[in-house]
């Protein structure tokens, strides 16, 4: 081929990439996108009651577009915005729905029984059941064993098996890696479990490490049961100073955050 057909043949494909029109991004597609990003930075923020309207809002647009895998998305984030609100049986209505679907995708269904394991985490045999359907569901590769693991670790702690404990928090404190909130649950674990074996300086390592994780994080919550164990803790190597200050700390954040069973705690509201 000559080199002036090549260039006209340049020519005319730059031409028709310049004519040709950016494809049309559907309204309904837009407006709902849009209140996914918006429910996502309101749960960032932890403005629950916002992040549910915008995702109440996003779960329309995705079940009136057929759109299987952002219905899943949507009501995963329901189920974490009512449980953060209180509103248990509201989430357990959105995650139980996509567990008696095999439409949704294998790894958001295993991430909606997780979410019901922890809400029915005292209730021990029914969170076990759905700990072991989330594992099934998520598969041999799956990418949530850092937290089966922790859930695991902690329904060990609720029978009162401490080896149990030991070794599965060990196993995801070692794979949480780049996962500060999987690392903070897994020292919180261990320090729970050094204290049962009367071992508080071990305990009290395993606190500070949570401690690094949670202030980074900014999980009212989790710092306080932090707090708490640091107060049991300090208490057990005799150390006045540091059980006032794990007293304190506690009572501020207390003052400042709505936690259930906050007003009877140590210190108390101010």
């Amino acid at each position: 081929m000559s080199t002036k057909l090549l260039m006209g043949l340049f020519i005319l494909i730059l031409t028709a990439c310049a004519g040709s029109p950016p494809a049309r991004v559907p309204a309904l597609r837009l407006s709902t996108e849009e209140a996914n990003r918006a429910a996502v930075s309101a749960a960032q923020a932890l403005r629950w009651e916002n992040a549910v309207t915008s995702w109440r809002e996003a779960l329309a647009g995705y079940q009136a577009m057929d759109d299987w895998q952002g219905q899943g998305r949507a009501r995963l984030g329901l189920g974490q915005a009512y449980a953060r609100l209180g509103r248990d049986d509201l989430a357990r209505g959105y995650l139980e729905a996509m567990l008696e679907s095999a439409i949704f995708p294998e790894e958001q269904r295993a991430s909606a029984a997780y979410q019901l394991a922890l809400l029915d985490v005292l209730h021990h045999d029914r969170a076990l059941e759905l700990l072991d359907a989330a594992r099934r569901f998520c598969g041999a590769n799956c990418s949530l064993v850092v937290q089966f693991d922790n859930l695991a670790a902690r329904l060990a702690a609720g029978r009162g098996d401490w080896e149990s404990v030991r070794r599965l928090a060990q196993r995801a404190l070692d794979a949480a890696g780049s996962m500060p909130a999987e690392r903070s649950h897994a020292h919180r674990l261990l320090g729970e479990a050094a204290l049962a074996g009367n071992s508080p300086l071990v305990a009290r390592e395993h606190l500070r490490a949570a401690l690094l994780d949670d202030r980074q994080l900014a999980e009212p919550e989790w710092l306080l049961e932090d707090y708490r164990l640091l107060e049991k803790t300090a208490a057990l190597l005799a150390d006045d100073p540091l059980v006032q200050e794990a007293q304190m700390r506690q009572k501020s954040i207390c003052a400042a955050a709505r936690i259930p069973g906050c007003s009877g705690q140590s210190g108390g509201l101010p």
